[in-house]
Protein backbone atom coordinates (compact mmCIF):
# COMPACT_ATOMS: atom_id res chain seq x y z
CA UNK A 1 0.00 0.00 0.00
CA UNK A 2 1.76 3.29 -0.67
CA UNK A 3 1.42 6.60 1.20
CA UNK A 4 -1.60 7.86 -0.73
CA UNK A 5 -3.66 4.89 0.25
CA UNK A 6 -2.49 4.38 3.56
CA UNK A 7 -3.71 7.90 3.91
CA UNK A 8 -7.18 7.35 1.95
CA UNK A 9 -7.75 4.57 4.81
CA UNK A 10 -6.84 6.28 7.84
CA UNK A 11 -9.56 9.22 6.31
CA UNK A 12 -12.24 6.56 5.64
CA UNK A 13 -11.37 5.37 9.08
CA UNK A 14 -11.96 8.71 10.79
CA UNK A 15 -7.99 9.01 11.57
CA UNK A 16 -7.78 12.30 10.25
CA UNK A 17 -4.58 13.79 12.04
CA UNK A 18 -2.67 10.35 11.07
CA UNK A 19 -4.16 10.96 6.94
CA UNK A 20 -3.36 14.79 6.87
CA UNK A 21 -0.09 14.01 8.59
CA UNK A 22 0.79 11.77 5.42
CA UNK A 23 -1.54 14.06 2.99
CA UNK A 24 0.95 16.91 3.97
CA UNK A 25 4.04 15.12 3.20
CA UNK A 26 2.92 13.95 0.36
CA UNK A 27 2.64 17.77 -0.99
CA UNK A 28 5.71 18.86 0.13
CA UNK A 29 7.80 16.14 -1.88
CA UNK A 30 5.54 17.81 -4.84
CA UNK A 31 2.99 15.44 -5.33
CA UNK A 32 1.37 15.72 -8.74
CA UNK A 33 -1.39 13.55 -8.08
CA UNK A 34 -4.82 14.98 -8.47
CA UNK A 35 -6.20 12.63 -5.63
CA UNK A 36 -3.92 13.78 -3.31
CA UNK A 37 -5.15 17.44 -3.73
CA UNK A 38 -8.78 16.17 -3.57
CA UNK A 39 -8.57 14.08 -0.24
CA UNK A 40 -6.68 16.47 1.49
CA UNK A 41 -9.34 18.96 0.03
CA UNK A 42 -12.02 16.62 1.68
CA UNK A 43 -10.46 16.50 4.89
CA UNK A 44 -10.12 20.13 4.88
CA UNK A 45 -13.68 20.27 4.22
CA UNK A 46 -13.91 17.95 7.20
CA UNK A 47 -11.95 20.66 9.43
CA UNK A 48 -13.92 23.52 8.09
CA UNK A 49 -11.46 25.17 6.50
CA UNK A 50 -13.09 25.87 3.26
CA UNK A 51 -10.27 28.44 2.24
CA UNK A 52 -7.70 26.16 2.19
CA UNK A 53 -10.08 23.40 0.81
CA UNK A 54 -10.86 25.20 -2.01
CA UNK A 55 -7.15 26.25 -2.48
CA UNK A 56 -6.38 22.43 -2.93
CA UNK A 57 -9.07 22.00 -5.46
CA UNK A 58 -7.17 24.17 -7.84
CA UNK A 59 -4.42 22.30 -7.23
CA UNK A 60 -6.06 19.11 -8.04
CA UNK A 61 -7.76 20.67 -11.31
CA UNK A 62 -4.37 22.10 -12.12
CA UNK A 63 -2.62 18.47 -11.95
CA UNK A 64 -5.88 17.29 -13.76
CA UNK A 65 -8.14 19.17 -15.81
CA UNK A 66 -10.42 16.63 -16.51
CA UNK A 67 -10.58 15.75 -12.83
CA UNK A 68 -14.69 16.00 -12.91
CA UNK A 69 -14.98 15.53 -8.79
CA UNK A 70 -13.13 18.24 -8.49
CA UNK A 71 -13.99 20.87 -10.47
CA UNK A 72 -17.79 20.07 -9.32
CA UNK A 73 -16.64 20.34 -5.28
CA UNK A 74 -15.38 23.59 -6.19
CA UNK A 75 -17.90 24.85 -7.87
CA UNK A 76 -20.21 23.48 -4.48
CA UNK A 77 -17.72 25.15 -2.15
CA UNK A 78 -17.76 28.75 -3.90
CA UNK A 79 -21.30 28.83 -4.63
CA UNK A 80 -22.70 26.83 -1.20
CA UNK A 81 -20.17 27.91 1.12
CA UNK A 82 -18.70 30.83 -0.02
CA UNK A 83 -21.59 32.28 -1.45
CA UNK A 84 -19.57 33.24 -4.54
CA UNK A 85 -22.44 32.41 -7.57
CA UNK A 86 -20.39 34.61 -10.13
CA UNK A 87 -17.35 32.31 -9.86
CA UNK A 88 -19.13 29.04 -8.71
CA UNK A 89 -21.64 29.18 -11.48
CA UNK A 90 -18.15 29.92 -14.16
CA UNK A 91 -16.56 26.79 -12.38
CA UNK A 92 -19.86 25.21 -13.33
CA UNK A 93 -20.02 26.13 -16.69
CA UNK A 94 -16.69 25.76 -17.41
CA UNK A 95 -15.52 29.17 -17.85
CA UNK A 96 -13.40 29.39 -15.09
CA UNK A 97 -10.89 32.61 -15.27
CA UNK A 98 -8.39 30.33 -14.47
CA UNK A 99 -8.98 28.47 -18.33
CA UNK A 100 -7.65 25.24 -16.41
CA UNK A 101 -10.90 23.18 -17.54
CA UNK A 102 -10.68 21.19 -20.12
CA UNK A 103 -13.41 18.72 -19.55
CA UNK A 104 -14.33 16.85 -22.79
CA UNK A 105 -17.90 16.97 -23.64
CA UNK A 106 -19.69 14.19 -24.21
CA UNK A 107 -20.20 13.62 -27.65
CA UNK A 108 -23.92 13.84 -29.23
CA UNK A 109 -25.47 10.86 -29.71
CA UNK A 110 -25.51 9.14 -33.34
CA UNK A 111 -29.45 9.58 -34.32
CA UNK A 112 -29.12 5.42 -34.56
CA UNK A 113 -28.45 5.84 -31.00
CA UNK A 114 -31.17 8.14 -30.25
CA UNK A 115 -33.61 5.96 -31.68
CA UNK A 116 -32.63 3.25 -29.97
CA UNK A 117 -32.30 5.53 -26.85
CA UNK A 118 -35.92 6.27 -27.48
CA UNK A 119 -37.62 2.79 -28.13
CA UNK A 120 -35.89 1.52 -24.67
CA UNK A 121 -37.53 4.41 -22.84
CA UNK A 122 -40.94 3.81 -24.29
CA UNK A 123 -43.77 2.96 -22.27
CA UNK A 124 -44.62 -0.43 -22.04
CA UNK A 125 -48.46 0.63 -22.27
CA UNK A 126 -48.01 2.47 -25.58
Amino acid sequence: MDNGQQALALLQQGKLKEAEIIYEQLVREGTGSHVVFGNLAVLRRIQGRTREMIALLRQAIACDCNHANAHLNLSMALLLLLGDYPEGWQETNGTSKEKTICLTPIPPLSRERQQSQRGRTSGAGE
